[in-house]
């Protein structure tokens, strides 16, 4: 193709992209002064993962743990967008600042800060995912980047967003699609999509966001970060370019999001402390109340539960988590508007897509043939339509008056989607969220669960007799698909909060990670690598080694080795969990074909550390034979060069505390303190009767990812450590000084050497395994 024949939409975006990518490619090459480095990939994990709140910024940089700028590069490690000049700039003023001065800026000070790409910022494009609005700077900076720069923020990166910012999805002729970073075949949600990426990814602390219909919140809830929608005029939007700019019947809002609540509570009231008003016309000048902040927090609050809409039902998953946290609470139906985005016909949209030739993305194609332009006094017709249907919302909130207090509805809980992350081009209704837009509410997303094969399995079974209400909800119900969605939470929350609890008491665990996890939740496991944890052999997908065929174990084992070894920068990886804790004997041997030096899946002991034995032999009883004949013992087989780490059901979060629909012992409901004096118990009978022993904790993030249960860790750690002469161990180490101190068995089959499984499957040169006795022959 001849540059003449390139449409001009497609140079200006090849352009757009190019010089982004020069740019990040350039600050990567850059070098830093010693003082200003992170010392290592680990260091930089170890910043964006540990301070992740605004508060956790502020006392860092205060108590001289970490400066502005090192914070800023840790940062912009994880971030692919071109501020990073003058953020790094301004990250080197505050430092300077502090040191000349003794204090910070202000609240904000060193706080990294990502904006949508509506946020005007001098001297960069706002395209809003248009080609046409490439290569049109900002003259100035918006009265939120202004307020944000005077308390002391650095704004490191402006993030993607659909066409017209009008769709809950991310994807534009500009940029491009933006995936969702646990499923690149599902979307991140929209139209703040960049945003709560992000935030998900630990590329920044305090990301913004615009919201007319669901914008801030919906990718908030597919990503499992904190959001927030004030009111129209609460916080300053001069200054933010808008598609349907001049539109006064349903305002976009400004709002923030937060990988936590105390974040989303602090950088909101610092703005409103700034005054915004002072700069924004349109802004309401009203003062942070903390009178009635803190009456809020102080008294028990009414609030009712929305499950349905009425139009559009919610997934399980959804409804199951909605049930969990409000058992006990009212319900409360609300209808939903669906009207009043494109009065103009979507004029406004329409031409800023053809200014520079560009095709129209699907979805917004058809949103601006939706309509005809309205006369004026049709238009005013429908605001006095919109007044009364308010006034309505209102009459039916103070009407929900409880009889215990007195007092209306604090809060309504309601569903954000009726279903979680689903794959690209699947997301149309917005009902949930768009109505309070509409009403003009204040509305947060708190992250409260996830999708789970365990959980949601009977529900979705049911799911084949539901008679959907009309189309949208015939559509809704054909996206679910349990097996892609499971799992999502334990791998992103569950494993953060474990890697915090970790680094809080200075802990190097060992992760058994599946290789379906290291394929579905890269960020998450390098997360876990680039701590310092151990990564050990845990199957691909948890399947059952004594279900499997000899050549299934192989391929298994043989493609999670490889992965593993790959993941970890080429170090093999020394140990392994059968999945369910089932060991098979040819998955013995085959362990220690591949290098394997020890298992922890048996549990024939519960202290020490022993030689894994293979050939155990014993008689079952057949009631239908003499009992002599199966009056027998258990004949002991031969031992290995396999360390064993005992295993123990007793030691192991999951049976009392995983919530298992189909397994009635498994219903999650335990009270920690119960599983507590149990683990508490094992450990003090063990320090008490021997004077070396081990202890084993088997935990699972999505058990012991849980609140509850972390404070249950914390509470036996903090009893362990004030024991003399404990030491926290990964199981490698473990089992180096099990080596040390016991002589192997005579005539014991040996793991091969580290790594010789790959260069002899290189080298093309075949071997046998159950001759294999010793090392491996070249």
């Amino acid at each position: 193709m001849t540059p003449s024949s390139t449409p001009l939409w497609r140079q200006t975006a090849t352009k757009k992209q190019k010089l982004r990518d020069e740019a990040i490619q350039r600050f990567a090459a850059a070098e830093t002064s010693p003082s200003e480095s992170i010392a290592s990939a680990e260091d930089s994990v170890h910043l964006t993962t540990m301070i992740n709140s605004v508060e956790g910024v502020s006392k860092a940089i205060s108590s001289h743990t970490v400066t502005a700028t090192q914070l800023l590069l840790a940062y912009i490690n994880r971030l692919t967008e071109i501020l990073f000049e003058d953020a790094l700039k301004r990250a080197k003023e505050l430092d300077t600042f502090f040191k000349e001065n003794g204090r910070l800026v202000g609240p904000l000070h060193g706080v990294p800060m990502t904006l949508k790409d509506q946020f005007d910022v001098q001297g960069y494009d706002s395209t809003l995912g248009y080609v046409g609005r490439a290569f049109k700077p900002a003259k100035e900076d918006c009265v939120l980047v202004s307020l944000l720069r005077d308390m002391g923020a650095v704004i490191v990166a402006k993030s993607n967003l659909p066409q017209s910012i009008m769709w809950c999805e991310t994807d534009n002729p500009l940029w491009g699609r933006t995936v969702h970073p646990k499923n690149p075949e599902f979307t991140p949600g929209g139209s703040t999509g960049g945003e709560a990426t992000l935030l998900s990814l630990q590329g920044t602390v305090v990301g913004w966001g615009t919201d007319i219909g669901g914008s801030i919140r919906i990718p908030s809830h597919m990503n499992g970060v904190y959001g927030l929608k004030p009111s129209s005029t609460r916080l300053p939007y001069q200054g933010v370019s808008v598609s349907t700019d001049g539109q006064e019947h349903v305002p976009s809002v400004i709002g923030p999001m937060t990988r936590n609540m105390e974040s989303l509570v602090t950088v909101t009231k610092a703005v409103i402390d700034a005054n915004p008003w002072d700069q924004d016309p349109k802004c309401c000048p009203v003062p942070w109340r903390s009178a009635v902040y803190q009456d809020a927090l102080s008294r028990p609050l009414v609030i009712a539960v929305m499950r349905d809409d009425g139009v559009v039902r919610c997934h399980p998953p959804v409804l199951r988590v909605l049930d969990q946290v409000a058992s006990s609470l009212h319900q409360e139906c609300i209808d939903v508007m669906d009207q009043y985005y494109t009065a103009d016909g979507g004029e406004d949209i329409r031409r800023d897509v053809e200014a520079c030739g560009e095709p129209f993305i699907p979805h917004v194609e058809a949103l601006v043939n939706k309509g005809q332009p309205i006369s004026v006094y049709n238009y005013w017709q429908l605001n006095k339509e919109k007044l009364k249907l308010q006034k309505r919302y209102l009459d039916l909130w103070n009407s929900t008056v409880s009889e215990a207090s007195g007092k209306p509805v604090d809060i309504l809980l309601t569903p954000i989607m009726p279903h979680s992350a689903v794959p690209h081009g699947k997301c149309r209704w917005v009902g949930y969220t768009k109505v309070f837009n509409f009403v003009d509410y204040p509305a947060v997303v708190l992250p409260g669960g996830h999708v789970s094969k365990a959980a949601d399995a009977e529900a979705a079974q049911a799911m084949g007799e539901y008679n959907p209400r009309n189309p949208l909800d015939e559509w809704n119900w054909k996206t679910f698909d349990l097996a892609s969605m499971d799992g999502l939470w334990a791998g992103t929350v569950g494993t953060q909060r474990l890697l915090k609890l970790f680094d809080k008491y200075n802990i190097k665990a060992t992760w058994f990670i599946p290789g379906h996890s290291l394929d579905t939740f890269p960020e998450d496991c390098a997360a876990v690598r680039d701590a310092g944890h151990e990564i050990g052999l845990h199957g691909y997908s948890h399947e059952n080694p004594t279900d499997m065929t000899f050549e299934q174990q192989r391929d298994v084992l043989d493609k999670t080795y490889k992965q593993l070894t790959a993941f970890c920068r080429g170090k093999p990886p020394r140990g392994s969990v059968a999945p369910w804790w089932e060991t098979s004997k040819e998955g013995v041997e085959l362990l220690l074909s591949y290098g394997i030096e020890y298992d922890h899946s048996m549990s024939h002991e519960d202290h020490r550390c022993y030689w894994l034995r293979t050939g155990d032999e014993w008689t079952k009883i057949d009631y239908s034979k003499k009992a002599e004949e199966w009056m027998k013992p258990l004949v002991k087989g031969k031992e290995t060069g396999l360390v064993e780490i005992p295993g123990s059901w007793y030691i192991d979060d999951l049976p009392p505390m995983m919530f298992m629909k189909k397994s009635p012992n498994s219903h999650g409901w335990v009270n920690p303190r119960d599983v507590e004096q149990i683990w508490m118990d094992h450990f003090d009978y063990f320090y008490r009767e021997y004077d070396e022993f081990v202890f084993p904790m088997t935990i699972h993030p999505d058990v012991s990812g849980r609140p509850h249960v972390l404070l249950m860790h914390e509470r036996i750690i903090e009893h362990i450590n004030k024991h003399e002469g404990v030491e926290w161990v990964t199981m490698e180490q473990m089992a180096d000084e099990f080596k040390k101190n016991n002589k192997v068995p005579e005539g014991a089959m040996m793991p091969a050497p580290r790594g010789q499984i790959l260069k002899l499957q290189k080298e093309g040169k075949a071997y046998s395994l159950i001759d294999y006795n010793g090392p491996m022959p070249e």
